[in-house]
């Protein structure tokens, strides 16, 4: 986690470079993060570096400082950078308080990835003194500085897959005193519901997906046009859709609920103004490929007769995400892993494995350990069905070394039981 110093312009946003108010809000913070972080037993995993130890984030517009942000977090290998910017008036200054999540520490956090604004600019009195700064002071940059080091604190443990944890410390941040709700606090309530949804996956359960509809629901009435929060909800919904995951009856998709979750995909593309980092069009065409892959397996499983609509629709849409990809955008690496084991499904199941298994082992250089290791497995069942045990017992193998590396006890008792299953027998082989 990294504090980078705050800019400092004048109100035509030119840089002042002979101000020191930017740097003692950013010590500022970092005081109050550095003094959390030591007891929260996340062992070496994490370290906060100080203003002065990083470059500033600087730029007239959020475009600017996000993009700067990001060329940062990369370049210096961080997860999450807290900056912002102070607008000079005097008296009346404004500090519009920002951070960046980086793609690279939060691969499976697609609505929370990339720049984040913490509500409405804060009123703050120039010069600022670290030394003389008492809370009581200014209650609203106190209990936004308190809030953003509580949500930085959840981010550290979300990226290491502790979402208990991280719920925990999104909640406290809701629950600071003099955080006002109409002072930025839909960001919260993503955070919330996306903490959920991880949970839910992580436990293969539907636990938690109706909390996590309250909380998108909430974000989106304090702000209606707010893309990520209709993005965070359009995912929820397809998982509502699709139903208990234990449950592999291909005909127990929820139509409806894919239809609700379609217009709120399409919907989040004509909302707010959300920044570029945040690639709102690239989530809604994964999304859509995963709602037409989905009527299309349910189509097969009913024995419809007319389904290439379905799949060309999922092909086309899983395509566009990798071919943004291939463009050059790297921040969407770990969407371009998921397109291309969607697209390996679709084969799959037509009963193409060559192609099934090229994408599945492309997928999994993109995509998180978790997924890796799920990904794996799944090229194992594919040289199953195509009667290649040999090559079946090397995926498994290698979905077995990835969940003993990310010390997943659960991952590793299953893939290593189904590793035993195709050592020791003869197991059914074919579509």
């Amino acid at each position: 986690v990294v504090v980078s110093g705050f800019s400092v312009q004048d109100k035509n946003g030119r840089r002042e470079w002979w101000r020191h108010d930017g740097r003692n809000l950013a010590d500022y913070l970092y005081q109050e993060l550095d003094s959390n972080f030591p007891d929260l037993g996340l062992g070496n995993r994490y370290e906060i570096r100080p203003p002065g130890e990083t470059c500033q984030v600087n730029g007239k517009t959020r475009e600017e400082r996000a993009n700067q942000a990001a060329d940062l977090a990369e370049r210096i290998s961080a997860d999450v950078i807290v900056y912002g910017v102070i607008i000079d008036q005097g008296k009346d200054s404004q500090l519009i308080p920002e951070f960046y999540v980086n793609y690279r520490g939060f691969n499976e956090a697609e609505e929370i990835i990339g720049q984040h604004s913490l509500g409405r600019a804060l009123l703050v009195t120039l010069p600022f003194n670290t030394d003389q700064f008492v809370p009581v002071d200014n209650p609203p940059l106190a209990a936004r500085t308190d809030a953003l080091s509580q949500i930085t604190i959840g981010l550290a443990f979300y990226s290491i897959d502790n979402y208990d944890s991280a719920y925990e410390y999104f909640l406290k941040a809701e629950q600071v005193r003099g955080w006002l709700t109409n002072a930025g606090k839909e960001l919260i309530y993503l955070l919330l519901g996306n903490a959920r949804i991880r949970q839910a996956s992580k436990l293969n359960s539907a636990a938690y997906l109706g909390e996590a509809m309250d909380y998108f629901d909430t974000a989106l009435t304090f702000k209606p046009d707010y893309a990520r929060a209709e993005v965070g909800k359009a995912g929820l919904l397809y998982l509502m859709a699709i139903g208990d995951p234990n449950d592999k009856r291909l005909d127990r998709i929820d139509l409806d609920k894919l239809d609700e979750a379609t217009s709120a995909y399409e919907a989040a593309l004509h909302l707010d103004d959300p920044p570029e980092s945040a690639h709102i069009e690239v989530k809604v065409h994964y999304g859509l490929g995963k709602i037409y892959r989905a009527r299309y397996l349910h189509g097969l499983a009913a024995q419809k007769s007319d389904l290439s609509t379905s799949l060309n629709m999922a092909k086309d849409e899983f395509e566009t995400v990798l071919q943004e990809y291939k463009n050059g955008n790297a921040r969407i690496k770990n969407l371009a892993g998921h397109s291309l084991a969607g697209l390996a499904s679709l084969a799959w199941v037509q009963g193409d494995y060559n192609t099934a298994a090229k994408d599945y082992e492309s997928s999994i250089d993109l995509v998180s350990p978790f997924y890796q290791a799920y990904y794996a497995s799944r090229l194992g069942e594919v040289y199953v069905a195509d009667c290649q045990i040999d090559l079946a017992i090397g995926a498994y193998e290698r979905a077995v070394q990835i969940a003993e590396s990310k010390s997943d006890q659960e991952m590793l008792t299953t893939y290593s039981t189904r590793l035993d299953e195709l050592e020791q027998g003869q197991p059914q082989c074919g579509p």
